[in-house]
């Protein structure tokens, strides 16, 4: 009880703080609230700093890139020295993992379709400090007093309850939680209800208990590359209603350091003149996939160009 009574005050003080304080005068309060950043600027400028600790649900309709992006949170995460564990209710692909960057060497994976089983691994994990855990996805669990044919809704939001009932009683304000879930149709017709095209996440009746939501679709699709967007339904952190455009490669996910020219460029933390980009040091490179290139290979510019971002932000 101790536990959950501090997280639940933690965040709670931390988010009052911010709206008294307005978001980006309180940097501060911002970055105590934070359990993790996503690894994306852009994203987490969005977010208003990063992901708060707790529950973030991603979902989208199938092939929306709910995976792609959960596994780019989690590679990042562990690039800032968190202790990741991936959990799986579908089949794994262990080089898909690794095109988007995942070690999973130093990934605990776990594969469950039963949300006890899961459960169980998550008590043991979850509860540490500095610790980040991916449910992809969380639509396939089923749990064994689910077992009679029910509508969908009611088969998926068992399971789902179940998880976050736990979490929310165990989860330290350093660790967060994030799952991935199929959209359902809304039956609905409240207009004030709806969201894109009437489509709603399995879990949406208790979204109450996530403090981020993210919806995903897909457009500019061409070939190998598309461009993700991300709609930031709920967030405690900051308003709702924004949303922000990642570049995507199939197979690899988030096409992090273009994203990461482009938005140093569109925040003046680089200088753009014609087609030539300026890198930090000085270096000039004609054209966005010349400057991506250069960046990819110099991973100390690329942390300090990270680093300038988020003070810039």
């Amino acid at each position: 009880m101790g536990e959950r009574e501090n997280h639940a005050k933690a965040v709670i003080r931390a988010a009052d703080r911010m709206r008294a304080a307005g978001l980006f005068g309180a940097r501060r309060e911002v970055e105590e609230a934070i359990a993790i950043r996503t690894g994306s600027p852009r994203l987490d400028h969005g977010l208003g700093g990063g992901l708060m600790s707790g529950i973030t649900e991603i979902f989208g309709p199938e092939s929306s890139g709910k995976t792609a992006l959960a596994g780019f949170i989690l590679a990042m995460a562990q690039r800032q020295g968190k202790e990741c564990a991936l959990a799986l209710t579908e089949d794994l692909d262990v080089d898909y993992w690794k095109d988007m960057g995942v070690d999973m060497e130093k990934t605990a994976l776990v594969q469950a379709e039963e949300i006890g089983s899961l459960t169980q691994v998550a008590e043991d994990f979850i509860k540490g400090n500095d610790r980040v855990m991916v449910i992809d996805s969380i639509t396939a669990l089923r749990s064994k007093k689910w077992r009679t044919v029910l509508e969908d809704f009611e088969r998926w939001i068992g399971p789902v309850n179940d998880l976050v009932q736990f979490t929310q009683s165990n989860m330290p304000t350093s660790s967060c939680l994030v799952i991935t879930s199929q959209v359902r149709h809304r039956r609905s017709i409240d207009p004030r209800k709806m969201f894109a095209d009437g489509y709603d996440s399995a879990s949406r009746s208790i979204s109450d208990a996530f403090v981020v939501r993210l919806e995903l679709s897909k457009t500019d699709v061409h070939d190998t590359e598309y461009r993700l967007v991300v709609n930031i339904v709920s967030n405690v952190l900051s308003s709702p209603g924004r949303y922000v455009v990642l570049p995507m490669h199939k197979g690899m996910g988030v096409m992090h350091v273009q994203d990461l020219v482009s938005f140093a460029e569109e925040c003046g933390v680089i200088t753009k003149s014609g087609s030539w980009y300026v890198l930090p040091g000085g270096s000039r490179y004609q054209g966005l996939a010349a400057a991506t290139l250069a960046l990819k290979a110099d991973k100390v510019t690329q942390q300090e160009l990270l680093d300038s971002l988020y003070n810039h932000v």
